[in-house]
């Protein structure tokens, strides 16, 4: 059913946030409404979507960490942005929003998923390390701060050639710890 609304439901506009992305959903009777998956409250009309992020039905509904709080507020940052009323009070703007400031938000929020998507898929690497060689789990943030070190001094290219085994290893810590005792 197409809405008799001023603003339609933009899927654009959730798909490039996470947090709306997880917890705003079309109402299949109207698309000029929204679900929200958090409050499982009726449908809302979408232009009165910053109205109900902002209220108490819905903070209430939130969960307590911090990465849902920040990203929950980053939302209402940029729906504040692209011209949604905050309030009943206040008259729909005119939508303020260019299409250049639609697409750095829309580029913003996909940066932002992007990072997220590679922390996930590096933090499960290391447990994967950690875990298929026997570490111990609280060697954890010494292999990160490693890794980082190796990305931070070391060229992709060079990395690729490089060849060691425990035999280049056990020489090196042979030479160090002899030049530790000598001192």
């Amino acid at each position: 059913m197409k809405s008799r609304y001023s603003r339609p439901y933009d899927k654009d506009i959730i798909n490039a946030s996470i947090y709306l992305k997880k917890h705003i959903g079309i109402d299949s009777k109207d698309n000029g409404k929204f679900i929200c998956s958090l409050c499982k409250s009726d449908p809302k009309l979408f232009e009165s979507l910053l109205i109900h992020l902002k209220s108490k039905t819905h903070t209430k509904h939130l969960p307590a960490d911090s990465q849902t709080s920040k990203l929950h507020e980053e939302a209402i940052q940029k729906l504040t942005e692209l011209g949604f009323r905050g309030s009943t009070r206040e008259k729909s703007p005119v939508r303020s929003s260019s299409k250049k400031e639609r697409e750095d938000f829309l580029a913003s929020q996909q940066t932002a998923s992007s990072i997220q998507d590679i922390q996930v898929k590096f933090r499960f690497e290391v447990a994967k390390f950690v875990l298929q060689n026997n570490l111990p789990i609280s060697l954890t943030d010494k292999l990160i701060t490693f890794a980082k070190n190796i990305a931070n001094n070391f060229d992709s290219k060079d990395l690729n050639e490089v060849t060691g085994n425990r035999n280049h290893t056990a020489s090196f810590a042979i030479a160090i710890g002899t030049a530790l005792q000598s001192r």
